[in-house]
C-alpha cells in the first residue's frame, strides 16, 4: 500500500464520524495534534500488515481509531507515553475541563433514593440533599439505631472520589461517624476502608455545616450506601447526602466457564523492554484461569485463579523451536527456523509429519497420564469407601453394646453400670484426646498441603510459581490485576499490592505472540495450569500494551477469536450473604410445620477464620433435648443432647477455617440422620431418634443474650464469619426480609454483605514469620526465625561479638545478626573474646596449610574460598568493623610469588566486595604494591627483589602477613602461577577473616545543654518502627527522641528519674507506654532503651526488665507519617532538652552517626567516656576495670583467673612430687632494688588479716593444701585431716603452741571440687567451704602474721620448722587438682603457670589443666574444640608442615608421625628423669609438651580453627 492508497482508505472511513482532527473539539474520539499528524503523514517510509509505519526517527501514525481498534499498528514506548497523556487529558477536555469531582446527587430523581425506615413522609430519603431544606429537611429514620442506611441509585457505574454530609436543617439531628458501603447491583454491599484498618468516616458537629471527605482509593460504583454509627446524643439521626465524582465508561466480557477470547499478534513486534498486561475482574467462584500468554520457543505465562489467590506460572513445552504453531492460513509467512508448516515450501513434508507424530506420541503420553490419574482417584475412592463401611461397623457394634449396657442396666445392676458409665466416659475421654491429636495431625498436614499445593500445580503441569498474590477474590467485586514485563523482572499487582521477581533466564528474550483470555487455548504441547476450570465471571478493560482486546472482540478485529459464548455485558448473580460480627450476633428463623413428621433439612454455606464456633442450634421433643451443630478445631461436630446426656455424637471435615466457602447439610431421615461438607458425605448414622420440631425456632450463629432463656443455649464458642445460601427443606431463605425486619429476628449482623477480612494477605508477619489468624486479629508465628516481637520485626540477637561481650559472654559460637531489623539474615559465628578485644572469626571452606606440587600439566594452581557467611553478612561485618584482618602466607622453594614490581605477577589473589578485584600484593604490604612484607622491610632474601620466594632458591622460603586493608577483604580465590618447572614446590595458607571493633556499637554524643540536639533526615516507620540505643545521665527528665508530622508524631523521652515514656500517633490519638523502674535511671550508668511500634501493639524495654505493651486499636489508622526533621536529645521548641550521652542509636536496622553530626554541632561533644561505672561489675574475682576511649578491659594482674573478664580459672594437676614455692624478697633487698614486684612488700611487712581463697579435688588425706611460712619461724598451713575434713593451723609466735581450727565440714576427700575462702582481720578467723554455712573462730596467741618468706603449694622440701606431724604432711606433698590459688594479691599457681618473670620455682612435673572449670556451660555458646595435631615434615630442610589430608601419601604420613611420636615419648621421659634426679628448679612458664623445633623444621602446621 502506497501513501495514495492510504488516504483513500482513510476517507473511505467516514472520519467526520470517528475521529476529531483537533485539539478543540468534543469527539468521544481522541484529538490529533495538527504538529504530530503533519510529521507523522510525511514521514511514513513503509506499510506493514495493513499497518502504517513511521520511519525510525518517528513514530508509528495514529490514524485513527478504526485502525488503532483494528490491532494494524505497533505503536513505540514514545507514542504510547503521548496516548496515556492525551486520554488523561482528552477525559477532561469531555467534560469541558472539569476535573473528576462533580455533584451528582442533587440533580437525581426521587425513585434514586431508598432507607432503611424514615419517621415521617416529610423526613424521607428524597430530602437528604446537601443544603436544601424541603420536607423536613433532610433524612431521618424510625428508630435511631445502627441497622438503620440511606442508599442512593447514580444510575449506573459511576467513578466517586469524595463524600459529604450534612445535618437535618434546623435541627439537633447530625451524624458524628459512618460507614460507606458501595455496589454494583444493590446487593453484595462492600464497606470502603480509608486504610487497611479503618472503615468509619468522621460526620459533623453541628447541623448546618457540610463535612466533605474526599476517598483515598477512588471507588466504581452504582449504588451507595451510608450506615449510621453515632449521632448527635441530644438528637437524632439526621442527614444531607452530597457524592462527588464523574461518568465512568469500560468494556466489559462475561465469561460462562466454556468460553474464551484469543488474541494473536498479526505481525511479530518488535523487541520491546516492556510489556503490560491489565485488567479487571470479578467472580463467585474461587478457581479458574485468567489468561495464558505464549511466546516464542513455546514459553508461556498463565496466570490462575486458584482458591481466591491469583497465582502465576511459567511453563515450557516439549516442543522446541522449530516444532510450535501450525500456522495454518499464513502461507509464505513462515520465519526460517521457527518450524511452520510453509506448505508451498519444498522438503516440509517430512518435517510436519514429524511433528504430527511427535504431537500424537505427546498426546499418548498425556492420555497414559490422565488414565494413571483416574485409577488413581478410583483406588482413593474404594479406600474412602472402605474405610467409611468399617466406620459404620465399628457405630453399628458401639451401638449393640450401648443396647447391651441398658438391657443391665433395666436388670439392676446399678453398680455394674456406673463402672460401665465411668470406663464409658474414660473412652470417650481418650476418644476426645485421639481425635484432638489427629486434628492436629491434619491441621499440620492441610497447612504442609496448602504450602505445596502451588508446588504440586506446579509438578503436575510443567509450570513454575513465580507469583502468589490477593486472596478470598473469589467475592463478586471488581479487581485489578497489572503483569509487568520489564527488561529485568515481572511486576504483579493485585488491587493495591505488587510482588516483584527476577524474569527467569528463558524469558529474557521473549515476547507474546498469543493471549487466551479465560482458559488456555494452546497449540503446543504444554498440560493446562487448572485443567477443565475455565474462568466463570466478568472481565473489564482488558488492555495488552494499552490496546483493549474487548473493544477488539466487539468490533469482530480478525486478530481476536470469540471460542464460546462471550457477552459484553456482566452477569450479576444476586447472592446475599450475612456477616456475623461478634459475640452478640445470631440470626434466629422459625422452624417448619412440617418437621413434625420427623423429615428434618437445613442447608448452608460458611467462611470463616475461626477454629471454633457455633453454626446453628434447635430444640426438639418439647423442649426435653437439643442440637448443636457447631466448628471445634477447623471439624464440624453434630452433638445431640437430652436431659443432660449425650445421645449422638458425630464429626466430620476438617481444615474449615481457611476462609474459603464451605457447604453445610444437616439432614434426618425416619431412621437416618447424616451431616455432609462440601457435597462429601463425612458422617452418617442409623438412628430411631427422631426430631420432631413443631413450633421450634433455629438460631445460627448465637443465642439472644436473655437470662434463663431455655429456647437457645450454647456452650460454645460464637460463630464469627460469613453465611450465604440458607435452606429450608431445600427452599432458600430470604434474608433480604430478614433485614427488613419481616421474618425471624437478629442481632449485631450485616445484611447483604460479607465483611470477611484476610489479615495474613499481605501478611505484617517479617522475616519468614508464619501468619495466621483469627475474624479479628492476626498472629505472627517467629519460631526458628531469629527474630521477635508481634510481627518477628526485632532481631533476637546482637549485631556484633563487641556487644555481646558487654553482655558478659565469653568465647564462642553466636548467631549474629549485623543489620538488626535489617534484610540480612542471622548467621552463626565465632566470637573469640580477649582481654581488650572481641574478634569475629568467619571461616571458609580451607584455612589449612595446604601443599601444591610441580606438574608439567598445568601452568597455574587456582583455590576458591567459599566462606560461610553470605555475601551481604560479610560486606556488613567488613563495614561496620574497625579492623579486619586475614593471614595470607606462601611457602615456596623454586616457585617464584610476584616477580619484580615492574613486571607481570606470577602469582595473584581476588578479593574485595561484590565479585572482588585481582590484587597484585602480598600478606604485609599495601595495595598495589606488587611487593611482600619483606620488601617494606628491605628485608628479603634477595635485595634485587621484593618477595623472599621471588629469589628462586633451590631452599625453603616463605612470604608471610596479614592483610589488613578492608577493601580488599575478603580473599576470594588466589592463583599461583610458577609450579609448572620441575622441582618447583609451594605451600599456601589463607586464614579466616577476622574483624573486631564496632563503630556503630560505641558511636555517641555528649549533650551538654538542654537547649542543644542533633537533627537528621525525617525518620520512615509506616508501618514498622524499631527504636534502640543505651544512655546514661545524671538529669531526672530529657527528650532522647522525637519526629512530628502533620497530626502524627513519635517520641521517647525520660519522664522522671524512675520512668521511660514511649509515645506516638498515628492519627488514632495519642498513644503512650510506660516503664517505670524500681531503681534510678540518673545514676551516670548505660541503661538501654528498646521501642517497637507495629500495626498489632506498641512494646518498650528498658535494660533486661520486662517489657510493656500496648495493643493496637484493631479499627484505626495504621500507617505513621512523619514529615519533620529527626531530632535526637531535644525538640524543635528547644524543651525538655536532654544532658547526657546517648550512644548506639538504631532505627530500624540503621545506626545513626552521632559522632559525626556532633563535630559540627554546638552544645554537643561526640563520644562519651566512662564505661566502667556501667561494665565494670562483668570484671569478676578481684579483676579491675580499666577505661578505654571506646569501652573497657579487665585488668586481671590482682586476680587468680585469666580471661575477658577474669573469668578463666587457672588449674593444674599435682602429683606427690610436685611443688610450687613463691618466693617473697629478702628485707634488705626491699632498700636496694625499688623496681620490686609489688609481692615484695609483704617482706618486711606485719600481717593482720589475710584473704586465702583456693578450690581443690582430692582422694588424699592427710594432705597439704597450702603452706605460708616467715623468717621468723612463723606459719600458716591449710591442710586435710586423716578425717577429710578441713585445718588451718596459725603459728604467730615461734615461742607459743601451734593454733588449730577445725571446719566441722566432713568428706572433702572425696574427688570432688571443692572452694574455700579463708578471712583474717586480727584474730577473728571465718572459713567457709562450698555453699555451707561460714565458720567463725577467734585466735588466742598472736594476731601478727610477721616478714613472710614464701608461699608454697604441693610437697614442702624444707620443714625443719614444723611440728613432726606437720612435716610428716608436708613430705606427702599433694595429689589433685588446685584451681584459683590467692593468697591477700598473690596468685601463686598463675604465676607458676603463665608468668615466666615470677619468683617461682617449680620441683617435679607440672601440667595446666582445667580441672577446675565450673560445670555450667554458657547457653549463648557453643562449645569449640581446637585441634592442634602437628603433621611431619619431609626430609627436605625448611619444609613448611602440612595437614597429612593433603599430603601427597598419608600412609608415610602416618609412619612418620608414629616416629616422631615415640622420639618425643621417649625425650620427655628422659627429662622427667633427670629432672627427678636433680631436683631442678624452672623459673619459667610451664607449657603443655611440643616438639621442639629444630632448625630442619622452621614453619608451624598448627591449623588456625
Amino acid at each position: 500500500m502506497d501513501l495514495n492508497q492510504f488516504m483513500n482508505s482513510v476517507r473511505r472511513q467516514d472520519l467526520s464520524k470517528r475521529v476529531c482532527w483537533t485539539r478543540t473539539c468534543d469527539s468521544p474520539v481522541k484529538a490529533l495534534p495538527p504538529v504530530f499528524l503533519a510529521r507523522s503523514l510525511l514521514s511514513i517510509t513503509s506499510l506493514r500488515a495493513g499497518g502504517v509505519r513511521a520511519s525510525p526517527s518517528s513514530p508509528w501514525v495514529p490514524a485513527g481509531p478504526f485502525i488503532l481498534a483494528a490491532g494494524l499498528l505497533q505503536r513505540s514506548a514514545p507514542e504510547r507515553s503521548w496516548r496515556r497523556r492525551e486520554e488523561r487529558t482528552g477525559e477532561a477536555r469531555r467534560r469541558k475541563g472539569e476535573v473528576c469531582d462533580s455533584p451528582l446527587v442533587s440533580n437525581l430523581p426521587s425513585s434514586s433514593f431508598r432507607s432503611s425506615s424514615q419517621l415521617s413522609v416529610s423526613h424521607g430519603p428524597v430530602f437528604a440533599k446537601v443544603n436544601r431544606r424541603e420536607g423536613a429537611g433532610g433524612w431521618s429514620p424510625l428508630i435511631s439505631d445502627r441497622y438503620q442506611w440511606l442508599e442512593v441509585d447514580l444510575g449506573k457505574r459511576t467513578q466517586v472520589t469524595a463524600v459529604a454530609t450534612q445535618g437535618r436543617y434546623g435541627s439537633s439531628d447530625w451524624l458524628t461517624a459512618y460507614l460507606l458501603m458501595f455496589s454494583d447491583t444493590g446487593h453484595n454491599w462492600r464497606q470502603h476502608w480509608q486504610e487497611d484498618s479503618l472503615g468509619a468516616f468522621p460526620g459533623n458537629s453541628n447541623a448546618d455545616t457540610v463535612v466533605q471527605y474526599k476517598l483515598e482509593q477512588l471507588v466504581i460504583a452504582r449504588y451507595l450506601r451510608l450506615i449510621p454509627l453515632d449521632w448527635n446524643p441530644t438528637g437524632r439521626i439526621g442527614l444531607r447526602l452530597e457524592i462527588y465524582g464523574c461518568r465512568y465508561t469500560s468494556a466489559v466480557a462475561n465469561f460462562d466457564g466454556n468460553s474464551s477470547l484469543v488474541y494473536r499478534l498479526s505481525v511479530l513486534p518488535s523487541r520491546t523492554d516492556m510489556e503490560i498486561i491489565s485488567l479487571k475482574f470479578k467472580t463467585l467462584r474461587n478457581s479458574g484461569t485468567l489468561f495464558n500468554a505464549e511466546g516464542r520457543r513455546d514459553h508461556s505465562l498463565t496466570l490462575v485463579l486458584e482458591k481466591g489467590k491469583l497465582l502465576l506460572y511459567h511453563q515450557q513445552g516439549k516442543g522446541r523451536e522449530g516444532k510450535g504453531r501450525e500456522g495454518k492460513g499464513r502461507e509464505g509467512k513462515g520465519r526460517e527456523g521457527k518450524g511452520r508448516e510453509g506448505k508451498g515450501r519444498e522438503g516440509k513434508g517430512r518435517e510436519g509429519k514429524g511433528r504430527e507424530g511427535k504431537g500424537r506420541e505427546g498426546k499418548g503420553r498425556e492420555e497414559k497420564r490422565r488414565e494413571e490419574k483416574r485409577r488413581e482417584e478410583k483406588r482413593r475412592e474404594e479406600k474412602r469407601r472402605e474405610e467409611k463401611r468399617r466406620e459404620e461397623k465399628r457405630r453399628e457394634e458401639k451401638r449393640r453394646e450401648e443396647k447391651r449396657r441398658e438391657e443391665k442396666g433395666r436388670e439392676g445392676k446399678g453398680r455394674e453400670k456406673a463402672q460401665e458409665k465411668g470406663r464409658e466416659e474414660k473412652r470417650r475421654e481418650e476418644k476426645r484426646r485421639e481425635e484432638k491429636r489427629r486434628e492436629e495431625k491434619r491441621t499440620e498436614q492441610n497447612r504442609t498441603e496448602q504450602n505445596r499445593t502451588e508446588a504440586s500445580v506446579s509438578s503436575s503441569s510443567g509450570g513454575r510459581l513465580l507469583f502468589s498474590l490477593g486472596s478470598l477474590l473469589d467475592d463478586q467485586h471488581w479487581h485489578y490485576v497489572k503483569l509487568e514485563r520489564l527488561s529485568t523482572h515481572l511486576n504483579l499487582t493485585v488491587d493495591k499490592n505488587t510482588q516483584h521477581v527476577h524474569i527467569p533466564a528463558e524469558l529474557s528474550h521473549w515476547d507474546i505472540q498469543q493471549l487466551s483470555l479465560g482458559a488456555v487455548q494452546s497449540h503446543g504441547l504444554q498440560k493446562p495450569i487448572l485443567s477443565n476450570k475455565n474462568f466463570h465471571g466478568c472481565l473489564e478493560n482488558l488492555l495488552y500494551n494499552e490496546f483493549n482486546l474487548i473493544d477488539l472482540a466487539k468490533q469482530n478485529n480478525p486478530q481476536v477469536t470469540v471460542v464460546g459464548n462471550v457477552t459484553f455485558s456482566c452477569a450479576e448473580p444476586v447472592s446475599v450473604a450475612v456477616t456475623f460480627t461478634d459475640s452478640h450476633s445470631f440470626l434466629q428463623l422459625p422452624g417448619l410445620t412440617s418437621w413434625s413428621s420427623g423429615f428434618v433439612s437445613v442447608g448452608l454455606q460458611f467462611r470463616t477464620w475461626n477454629k471454633a464456633g457455633l453454626l446453628l442450634t434447635f430444640n426438639f421433643l418439647q423442649q426435653q433435648g437439643i442440637v448443636w451443630l457447631y466448628l471445634s478445631e477447623t471439624r464440624l461436630h453434630l452433638q445431640i443432647h437430652k436431659a443432660g446426656r449425650v445421645l449422638l455424637e458425630l464429626s466430620t471435615g476438617s481444615g474449615l477455617n481457611d476462609g474459603q466457602w464451605h457447604s453445610v447439610e444437616f439432614n434426618s431421615r425416619q431412621d437416618r440422620l447424616s451431616i455432609t461438607v462440601d457435597k462429601d458425605e463425612g458422617a452418617t448414622v442409623h438412628t430411631s431418634l427422631p426430631l420432631p420440631l413443631t413450633d421450634g425456632q433455629l438460631f445460627f450463629g448465637g443465642c439472644p443474650v436473655q437470662e434463663g432463656s431455655q429456647e437457645c443455649r450454647n456452650p460454645f464458642k460464637v460463630f464469627q464469619g460469613c453465611m450465604r445460601l440458607l435452606t429450608l427443606d431445600f427452599q432458600p431463605v430470604d434474608l433480604i426480609k430478614v433485614q427488613q425486619r419481616l421474618l425471624g429476628n437478629y442481632s449485631h449482623l450485616q445484611i447483604d454483605m460479607c465483611s470477611i477480612i484476610d489479615r495474613c494477605s499481605p501478611s505484617h508477619c517479617e522475616h519468614g514469620g508464619r501468619c495466621t489468624q483469627s475474624w479479628s486479629t492476626f498472629h505472627c508465628n517467629c519460631s526458628n526465625s531469629g527474630y521477635r516481637g508481634a510481627t518477628c520485626h526485632s532481631s533476637a540477637y546482637e549485631q556484633t561479638c563487641e556487644a555481646y561481650k558487654h553482655k558478659g559472654h565469653t568465647s564462642g559460637h553466636y548467631y549474629i545478626d549485623v543489620d538488626g531489623s535489617g534484610p540480612i539474615k542471622p548467621h552463626l559465628i565465632y566470637c573469640n573474646m580477649t582481654a581488650d578485644r572481641a574478634w569475629m572469626v568467619i571461616q571458609h571452606n580451607n584455612t589449612e596449610l595446604t601443599r601444591v606440587h610441580s606438574s608439567s600439566e598445568r601452568n597455574q594452581h587456582s583455590a576458591h574460598f567459599d566462606y560461610t557467611s553470605q555475601e551481604e553478612q560479610l560486606a556488613a561485618i567488613i563495614s561496620q568493623s574497625e579492623h579486619c584482618e586475614q593471614e595470607l602466607s606462601y611457602h615456596c622453594r623454586k616457585s617464584r610469588l610476584l616477580n619484580t614490581p615492574e613486571g607481570a605477577p606470577f602469582s595473584w589473589w581476588v578479593g574485595g566486595p561484590g565479585p572482588g578485584q585481582v590484587q597484585t600484593y602480598w600478606g604485609g604490604a599495601l595495595p598495589g604494591s606488587q611487593q611482600c612484607a619483606c620488601g617494606l622491610l628491605d628485608s628479603c632474601l634477595d635485595s634485587d627483589h621484593y618477595c623472599n620466594c621471588d629469589a628462586d632458591y633451590d631452599q625453603w622460603a616463605n612470604d608471610s602477613g596479614l592483610l589488613t586493608h578492608k577493601e580488599t577483604l575478603p580473599v576470594r580465590s588466589l592463583v599461583l602461577g610458577d609450579i609448572q618447572r620441575p622441582g618447583s614446590e609451594a605451600a599456601y595458607r589463607v586464614g579466616p577473616l577476622h574483624c573486631y571493633g564496632d563503630k556503630n556499637f560505641w558511636n555517641a554524643a555528649f549533650f551538654d545543654k538542654k537547649t542543644s540536639y542533633l537533627h537528621f533526615p525525617t525518620f520512615h516507620g509506616e508501618l514498622n518502627a524499631d527504636i534502640s540505643f543505651l544512655f546514661k545521665t545524671t538529669s531526672s527528665s530529657g527528650v532522647f527522641l522525637e519526629n512530628l508530622g502533620i497530626k502524627d508524631f513519635i517520641r521517647i523521652e525520660l519522664s522522671s528519674s524512675f520512668e521511660v515514656l514511649f509515645s506516638f500517633d498515628v492519627g488514632n490519638g495519642p498513644l503512650e507506654v510506660r516503664v517505670v523502674m524500681s531503681i534510678p535511671l540518673n545514676d551516670n550508668r548505660w541503661h538501654r532503651v528498646r521501642a517497637e511500634r507495629n500495626v498489632k501493639e506498641a512494646s518498650l524495654r528498658v535494660d533486661e526488665f520486662p517489657a510493656a505493651t500496648q495493643e493496637a486499636p484493631s479499627d484505626g489508622h495504621i500507617h505513621l507519617q512523619l514529615n519533620s526533621q529527626l531530632f535526637i536529645g531535644g525538640t524543635a521548641s528547644r524543651q525538655k532538652g536532654f544532658l547526657g550521652c546517648i550512644r548506639s542509636l538504631q532505627l530500624n536496622g540503621v545506626t545513626l552517626d552521632l559522632e559525626e553530626r556532633a563535630r559540627i554541632t554546638p552544645g554537643v561533644r561526640p563520644g562519651c567516656p566512662g564505661h566502667c561505672s556501667s561494665y565494670g561489675s562483668l570484671c569478676q574475682n578481684q579483676g579491675r576495670c580499666v577505661e578505654r576511649a571506646n569501652g573497657f578491659s579487665c585488668d586481671c594482674g590482682q586476680s587468680a583467673f585469666t580471661g575477658a573478664f577474669c573469668h578463666k580459672e587457672i588449674s593444674a594437676n599435682f602429683k606427690s612430687t610436685t611443688s610450687i614455692a613463691y618466693i617473697l624478697k629478702e628485707p634488705y633487698e626491699l632498700s636496694r632494688d625499688s623496681s620490686a614486684l609489688p609481692s615484695s612488700i609483704f617482706s618486711d611487712m606485719t600481717l593482720r588479716e589475710e584473704n586465702i581463697s583456693l578450690s581443690f579435688s582430692t582422694s588424699q588425706s592427710p594432705a597439704l593444701l597450702l603452706y605460708i611460712n616467715s623468717f621468723y619461724r612463723e606459719y600458716l598451713a591449710l591442710l586435710i585431716n586423716k578425717h577429710d575434713e578441713l585445718e588451718l593451723r596459725y603459728k604467730l609466735h615461734s615461742s607459743r603452741d601451734v593454733e588449730v581450727l577445725e571446719s566441722r565440714v566432713m568428706n572433702l576427700a572425696d574427688g570432688r571440687l571443692h572452694t574455700v575462702a579463708i578471712r583474717r582481720l586480727g584474730e577473728t578467723v571465718s572459713i567457709q567451704i562450698d555453699q555451707n554455712a561460714r565458720e567463725d573462730f577467734n585466735l588466742t596467741s598472736d594476731v601478727e602474721f610477721n616478714s613472710i618468706k614464701s608461699l608454697i603449694l604441693g610437697r614442702v622440701h624444707e620443714s625443719d620448722e614444723l611440728d613432726a606431724e606437720l612435716a610428716m604432711v608436708a613430705s606427702l606433698g599433694f595429689t589433685g587438682c588446685l584451681s584459683a590459688v590467692r593468697f591477700n594479691s598473690i596468685s601463686p599457681l598463675k604465676a607458676a603457670l603463665l608468668l615466666p618473670e615470677s619468683p617461682v620455682i617449680i620441683t617435679g612435673p607440672l601440667a595446666q589443666s582445667s580441672c577446675g572449670s565450673s560445670s555450667s556451660a554458657n547457653p549463648y555458646a557453643a562449645e569449640t574444640t581446637h585441634s592442634l595435631s602437628d603433621q611431619p615434615a619431609s626430609v627436605d630442610p625448611g619444609q613448611p608442615l602440612v595437614n597429612a589430608i593433603r599430603s601427597d601419601s598419608a600412609l608415610i604420613g602416618g609412619v612418620i608421625a608414629v616416629v616422631i611420636f615415640l622420639i618425643v615419648s621417649a625425650l620427655a621421659i628422659m627429662a622427667r628423669f633427670i629432672c627427678s634426679r636433680k631436683e631442678t628448679y624452672r623459673n619459667q612458664e610451664v607449657k603443655a609438651a611440643q616438639p621442639e623445633d629444630g632448625h630442619e623444621f622452621p614453619f608451624s602446621s598448627q591449623a588456625d580453627s
